[in-house]
């Protein structure tokens, strides 16, 4: 028996029903799937054809230590950029027009560096400056240099940040 692609749309689409607070649902949410992230709605915001990221540089008079940026990512509705691919990251770097722009890395413990999302981040995987990330103390956060490698650094210097709209 043959359905053709119209029983392969149904079958991808399925209701449960309004949202029902017996089965743990919360009734005062209402979801829309076609719903984005309130941030890319803003013009200030900047995506790539290639890849899915959605960027915004904030620089000069706008710098601010990591706490204050990551808090004025979340004003958007965004966050500081996770940027886990070569393409993500000379995306970021084409954007950045300084030295030391703030991404959205930071270390909880000894080795132990977490991305925005709380997942953890590999000391192998992202291009790391030479002799970086070095463990001093203070150097909690990351930044991104001109050259599209990170840097730790203390969170408390005024710098660029690259904001995320996440999906």
């Amino acid at each position: 028996m043959r359905f053709g692609p119209y029983f392969l749309l149904l079958a991808a689409c399925t209701f449960d029903g309004p949202a029902n607070p017996a089965n743990g649902a919360d009734a005062d949410v209402a979801v829309d799937a076609r719903a984005q992230p309130a941030c890319r709605t803003l013009s200030t915001y900047q995506s790539s054809v290639e890849i899915d990221i959605w960027l915004r540089i904030v620089t000069g008079g706008q710098a601010q230590d990591y706490p204050s940026a990551a808090n004025a990512c979340a004003a958007d509705g965004a966050r500081l950029a996770i940027l886990l691919t070569n393409e993500d990251r000379a995306f970021a770097d084409n954007l950045a027009p300084n030295d030391r722009t703030w991404i959205g890395m930071t270390r909880i413990a000894e080795n132990d560096w977490r991305w925005a999302d709380g997942t953890q981040a590999s000391l192998e995987q992202p291009p790391w400056a030479s002799g970086r990330p070095d463990g001093g103390e203070a150097q909690q956060c990351v930044t991104l240099t001109d050259q599209g490698v990170f840097d730790d650094e203390p969170c408390d210097g005024a710098r660029d940040y690259l904001c995320e709209c996440a999906p």
